[in-house]
């Protein structure tokens, strides 16, 4: 891992980390960044990438190649625009940009069904994708403080899939715990429950 948080770094120079192949993880939060190198798009061995609290205004669509993206943190910066290249980023978990200004979210995000938490709070959203209802994975979304003033119907689907990971982490927890008989049990009644939550969305 690379690490040179909290210090006053401008320029990250050409070269630094599209050559460094064994880095993984990259943590620059708390600078004065204001642009990315023109290189950006060569540094596909990151996995983890933290740009958070920098003067960054825009994020390269070359973000695309970085395929290997698991964790992409750029909350606090002054981004107006999510380049639609970021819907190529399939292993990209958690994606975080809160307190940015973006005032739309591309319809690109909904490929992003390996995410499990996204953070848009504090920016300037009138609205948001209805691809939000594909990401089947995500279990934590944040989009407070902004200027919303609807969902989109889709977001039903993304709200289904997580009372049934609720359900079903229930289930786990307790049939390990209780006799086999009464397990059973407990799983017929969840199972029925999540049926009816599957009916109710559907129907509504």
């Amino acid at each position: 891992a690379f690490s040179m948080e909290h210090n006053k770094v401008k320029i990250v120079p050409l070269g630094v980390f599209c050559d460094a192949t064994k880095l993984s993880k990259v943590h620059l939060k708390d600078n004065l960044i204001s642009s990315l190198p023109h290189d950006f798009g060569l540094w596909v061995h990151i996995i983890e990438l933290d740009l958070a609290s920098n003067q960054l205004t825009k994020l390269p669509d070359d973000v695309k190649n970085l395929t290997r993206l698991e964790i992409l943190i750029l909350s606090n910066n002054m981004i107006k625009v999510l380049p639609k290249g970021v819907g190529s980023l399939s292993r990209l978990a958690h994606l975080d940009m809160e307190g940015n200004r973006l005032e739309s979210l591309p319809a690109e995000l909904g490929y992003l069904t390996s995410l499990t938490k996204l953070s848009v709070q504090s920016n300037r959203l009138t609205v948001l994708p209805r691809g939000l209802g594909h990401l089947i994975n995500l279990k934590h979304f944040s989009a407070g403080e902004n200027n919303l003033t609807q969902l989109p119907e889709e977001i039903g689907t993304l709200l289904l899939s997580l009372c049934v990971y609720v359900i079903f982490m229930f289930i786990i927890f307790f049939c390990t715990c209780l006799p086999l008989s009464v397990s059973v049990c407990l799983f017929s009644v969840c199972l029925s429950v999540c049926v009816c939550v599957c009916l109710f969305v559907c129907l509504s």
